[in-house]
């Protein structure tokens, strides 16, 4: 049965339809890691006002996304350390999958820390005031919270056992469904405000997460049946 459902996964991911399924499923995490109630309450508030402060956090959390997907397809994929790969990703991605139907919370919500919340603003030349910004796309593409880390997992190990010229593909289209909606909802906070209060919107949080749990555990699965075939 395992082997079965292995083959049948390696098949269709073969395909050219299989290949671009994975993609949109990678866009539409992006897009949805950028509406998680973490993302709409400690991030994209702080990029309101001119484009500038979205186009140098994008520079800088693209650039730490793919130090991301480098460091997983090179260095933990199974190129590397061969079934071993399987076997962390596997485990990992049942952990989070854990942590997506908050059913077990690895990392707790954390409040900001008041020196974090004006950074930017305290940055009073314009270099400095880049910088800012860019460390902080940088470091947003870089730490995993509460309600990312699952999605950030996921992306990671999905990366790591495609291989390097079908991981770059996702990246980018993981790094574009995140920044579309940073950029339609910071340009009007009124926006942002209007998102949060919709009725919808948990209702619409509550079941990606619970979407992204399913897949994790499908495709710890099938780096089950990776490793019994390996």
């Amino acid at each position: 049965m395992l082997t079965a459902y292995t083959v049948l996964i390696t098949d269709i991911l073969n395909t050219p339809y299989g290949k671009l399924t994975l993609i949109v499923l990678i866009f539409l995490a992006g897009m949805g890691m950028s509406l998680v109630p973490e993302t709409v309450a400690t991030i994209l508030p702080r990029l309101a006002g001119y484009i500038y402060k979205r186009i140098y956090f994008a520079i800088g959390m693209t650039a730490s996304i793919i130090v991301v997907g480098v460091i997983g397809s090179r260095v933990l994929g199974p190129d590397s350390i061969g079934g071993s790969s399987y076997i962390i990703w596997g485990v990992l991605l049942i952990a989070m999958s854990l942590q997506a139907f908050e059913w077990v919370a690895f990392i707790h919500p954390a409040p900001l820390k008041g020196r974090d919340e004006r950074r930017i603003e305290r940055a009073r030349t314009p270099g400095r005031r880049t910088l800012a910004i860019v460390k902080q796309g940088l470091l947003v593409g870089l730490s995993w919270r509460y309600d990312r880390l699952p999605i950030y997992i996921w992306l990671v190990a999905t990366i790591a056992v495609a291989g390097w010229k079908l991981a770059s593909v996702m990246i980018i289209s993981f790094i574009i469904g995140y920044l579309i909606p940073v950029f339609w909802l910071t340009n009007r906070l009124e926006r942002l405000a209007k998102l949060v209060i919709q009725p919808n919107y948990r209702t619409g949080i509550f079941w990606f997460k619970r979407l992204m749990g399913v897949v994790m555990w499908l495709e710890a699965l099938y780096f089950i049946g990776l490793l019994v075939t390996y």
